[in-house]
């Protein structure tokens, strides 16, 4: 009887373990880097012919309690019909702390390097830019906008590649306002 009464309890034992492992290996699967949540402010924008300012914000994101390290990851923000109102010193945000950022004018173009580790449980940081309008766009056709992305990360920290990019279009006003 005894033999049985070990047997049974390496199998009870070992049943645990399999099962810590595998929730172990689930949790730490669910680290995920991602963007969300685009807007505008204000919604509908100014005509290019104003000149007034508008702002953007978007997150970034990660879920549990794993920190991700440094190693240098890469965020791109490709702007349409608008242009950062005073360059990388229009960018604004906890999210947007986390990285060194450079602007190609040219390209109209923000790239952000990562140079800080994203911790703690749930961590959503804002990244916001401050922009003028450059050139005007119809409700019918909405060409004022950016697309952000991120990539370079190492494949641990990046499970869901389809939330590595995100956009938000919008138009200006056709006409002024008395």
């Amino acid at each position: 009887m005894k033999p049985n009464q070990s047997t049974a309890q390496i199998l009870i034992v070992c049943f645990f373990l399999i099962c810590f492992l595998s929730r172990y290996n689930m949790i730490h699967a669910q680290t995920d880097i991602d963007l969300s949540s685009p807007s505008f402010t204000p919604k509908v924008l100014q005509s290019s012919e104003d000149k007034e300012l508008g702002h953007l914000e978007f997150r970034i994101n990660k879920p549990v309690n794993s920190d991700i390290p440094i190693h240098g990851f890469k965020l791109k923000i490709e702007l349409s019909q608008i242009k950062p109102a005073n360059g990388i010193h229009s960018l604004s945000g906890k999210g947007a702390e986390l990285f060194t950022w450079e602007y190609d004018e040219d390209a109209n173009v923000l790239m952000g390097t990562q140079t800080q580790k994203l911790t703690g449980f749930l961590y959503s940081g804002k990244i916001g830019l401050d922009f003028i309008v450059i050139a005007n766009s119809t409700v019918k056709e909405p060409k004022n906008g950016f697309e952000a992305s991120i990539f370079d990360v190492l494949d641990k920290y990046d499970i869901v590649k389809k939330n590595n990019i995100l956009s938000n279009y919008t138009w200006t006003q056709s006409e002024s306002r008395p």
